[in-house]
């Protein structure tokens, strides 16, 4: 039996569309932070609710799984490794002040796995999105002497020389500030 749920977007006009709730595999998957929520623990504490989307993927696209993390931000904790990997891999500085709206948007690979009792998918690890080596298009030069005037000339291919490289986010629909 298939579970439903509503589609809250359209609650706001008091129009509700009933909607098929898929569950998310077991697998790995590209996900961009979309809102964050503040709660109040069991324990007198706080966490954060966080909601990741799934983008580029064509059976889940759009699906949200929920993750909670502790409300403390420390070196090493869940929460610090969730915002390294959405910040590229970079790691946050001690004494640093973290405004989490800077990383709604920002996108990281998770690993989901689920129990088969659960209608939800559980998130059990973030990293950060790879990155690729991309040639620069600069063509290595050598030098000829002519008439005591030195002219760059190409080199052939199959000669090895130094070339440019720059790293690029593998992402093709990067979003600049």
């Amino acid at each position: 039996m298939e579970s439903k749920t509503v589609e809250r977007r359209q609650k706001m006009s008091g129009k509700l569309r009933v909607k098929e709730n898929k569950k998310v595999e077991d697998g790995i998957y590209k996900v961009k932070l979309t809102k964050w929520q503040e709660k109040d623990g069991k324990n007198g504490g706080s966490y954060y609710n966080l909601a990741f989307q799934i983008v580029d993927n064509e059976d889940f696209e759009g699906e949200y799984i929920g993750h909670n993390a502790p409300g403390d931000l420390k070196v090493g904790n869940k929460l610090y490794k969730i915002l390294t990997s959405l910040n590229g891999g970079a790691e946050l500085e001690i004494d640093e002040t973290i405004d989490l709206d800077d990383y709604k948007g920002k996108k990281c690979i998770v690993t989901v796995t689920s129990d088969e009792d659960s209608e939800y998918a559980k998130i059990v690890s973030f990293k950060p999105l790879k990155k690729k080596v991309v040639e620069d298009e600069e063509v290595p030069v050598k030098k000829k002497v002519v008439e005591d005037e030195e002219v760059p000339v190409k080199k052939k291919v199959a000669e090895e020389a130094p070339v440019k490289k720059k790293v690029i986010d593998e992402d093709d629909d990067a979003e600049f500030k």
